[in-house]
């Protein structure tokens, strides 16, 4: 008997606005952002696990940026040489970039944010949930 295997949610960035962007201490060229609150003094929380992944900003046609470090208390991203073109007021969009992903023997993955994968390799009981 096969085990259950239950949908594979990747954490998620999600989209807003960012609301502060400043410089990094160690690395002039990285920029620390945080989202615009939504309810004033309710920070806005990225998901844990984050880094690695990429910010879209500027919409689909817009420039990617990786997410170089996370604040351990979730408020903050740092992205890599955003310094000079990433402002308070910019939209942002999280971004999933894979080289190949392979789905297989029952298993589902479930994309919250943009996905952009050049090989996928899903089997016949498999699936992958794109948003």
């Amino acid at each position: 008997m096969r085990p259950v295997i239950f949908n594979t949610v990747l954490t998620s960035i999600g989209t807003g606005t960012v609301g502060t962007a400043v410089p990094d201490a160690d690395d002039p060229t990285a920029l620390w952002i945080t989202a615009l609150e939504l309810i004033p003094g309710e920070p806005v929380f990225f998901d844990l696990g984050v880094t690695g992944m990429w910010v879209r900003i500027g919409g689909p046609a817009g420039t990617d940026y990786r997410v170089l470090d996370q604040t351990p208390d979730r408020i903050q991203l740092l992205l890599e040489g955003a310094a000079v073109s990433v402002f308070a007021g910019d939209g942002y969009s999280g971004v999933y970039k894979f080289d190949k992903l392979i789905a297989r023997d029952g298993v589902t993955v479930e994309f919250l944010d943009t996905a952009e994968i050049g090989i996928l390799d899903v089997d016949g009981t498999s699936q992958v949930i794109l948003p």
